[in-house]
């Protein structure tokens, strides 16, 4: 996990309007300029947010998937009217396998885009945000969100005591597959025992029986309100340049380019980038801000140990 970044120190809202934003622009807006910008944005955000390493093994299996759908689409889909070549009496065409390059691209983003979103937003802003109007719905969310993680703790610790107590693994594919039907055994149980627990946990503090207290109050300040414009007007920005100056590209039935290098469709992307790297120029604004407040403090601290005579 990468250390704690200004960006997600904002309000919830804010949090949530940059993740919708992000994924809706990996899967909403179908165009190649702007799923190459939403996946090279979402590689730097999330490597950024949650730590190179992580953000590695995450693009790796984003890219295996995104290669599966670029594979597997041609081969479904024969729309198009430029032949690549035949693969026996299937034709391939140049549209379908551009299409399924940039639908693979989409996704892999999208994924990357949610696992920075589960940094951003954790459990106790997720239910801050939905449990005032779907309090069963957010719960139940939240608690699924902790499973994975939960669960995957859960199976080292298994492991690690099934080894202290057999010693190495056993070799041979039965004797293995009997050790997994084990450590399914013993996580069943021990995530049954948990859930009971937790559900006397909730009953003994009174869950369910007055209006739901937040452990963390998150307070609108200045900060969030400028931010959360300047997200505001550059989404607006980046749709309406899609929807004006990308509206001439078009996969189907014959593949469209038209002109993507416009001054308006300039701007329409470097809005695009801006938007998806809100968390990279939003924590180099606060460090900046940081820095030149420490050298003002320290250039006061002197000036004052000056003029009472201590240099």
């Amino acid at each position: 996990m990468g250390q704690q970044r200004y960006f997600s120190l904002l309000h919830p809202v804010v949090l949530l309007l940059f993740c919708a934003m992000a994924v809706g622009v990996s899967m909403a807006l179908f165009h190649p300029v702007y799923t190459g910008l939403s996946l090279v944005c979402a590689a730097l955000c999330n490597g950024f947010l949650r730590g190179w390493r992580q953000m590695g093994r995450s693009l790796r299996g984003a890219a295996v998937l995104a290669a599966a759908v670029a594979v597997v689409n041609p081969l479904i889909n024969q729309r198009g009217v430029r032949i690549w070549f035949y693969l026996g009496d299937h034709m391939v065409t140049v549209e379908s396998a551009l299409f399924g390059l940039c639908s693979g691209c989409a996704l892999a983003a999208a994924l990357l885009w949610f696992g920075t979103a589960s940094v951003l937003i954790t459990q106790d802003k997720f239910l801050f945000l939905f449990s005032r109007f779907l309090p069963g719905v957010s719960l139940m969310l939240s608690m699924t969100m902790k499973l994975v993680p939960v669960t995957r703790y859960k199976i080292r610790c298994i492991q690690a005591a099934r080894k202290g107590l057999e010693g190495s693994p056993r070799e041979g594919v039965w004797k293995k597959v009997d050790e997994g039907v084990r450590t399914c055994s013993v996580l069943l149980e021990w995530s049954m025992e948990d859930s009971i627990e937790t559900a006397d946990s909730m009953r003994a503090r009174g869950f369910g029986t007055g209006p739901r207290t937040f452990a963390h109050h998150f307070v609108w300040r200045s900060t969030d309100r400028i931010i959360g414009g300047g997200l505001l007007f550059l989404s607006v920005a980046c749709i309406g340049g899609m929807l004006r100056y990308g509206g001439s590209f078009q996969f189907f039935p014959k593949l469209v380019v038209g002109d993507l290098w416009t001054p308006g469709g300039w701007a329409a992307y470097w809005a695009c980038a801006l938007l998806l790297t809100a968390p990279l120029w939003v924590e180099g604004i606060f460090r900046a801000g940081s820095s030149l407040a420490a050298l003002r403090r320290k250039r006061a601290m002197k000036r004052e140990a000056m003029e009472h005579g201590s240099f």
